[in-house]
């Protein structure tokens, strides 16, 4: 029994240009790598605890009076 399949023509067309796949390949690498530097960050800022309400902590002693306000 034949098949009534028949295979639609094939339509040459160019090939998918080289400097846009490399455009491409660049762009997404560079966002990649921004989001693991940005992740490396945050990650550091939050093990080395200077993630505080904008205090750095540096020589701080621990249980210090507010400051005063003068007016």
């Amino acid at each position: 029994m034949a098949e009534d399949y028949v295979r639609p023509p094939l339509l040459g067309r160019d090939a998918p240009s080289t400097r846009a796949a490399a455009l491409r390949f660049w762009v997404v690498f560079a966002l990649l790598l921004a989001a693991v530097i940005v992740g490396l960050f945050l990650l550091y800022r939050f093990a080395t605890g200077g993630a505080g309400e904008g205090d750095p902590g540096l020589n701080k002693p621990q249980g210090a009076p507010a400051p005063a306000q003068v007016r």
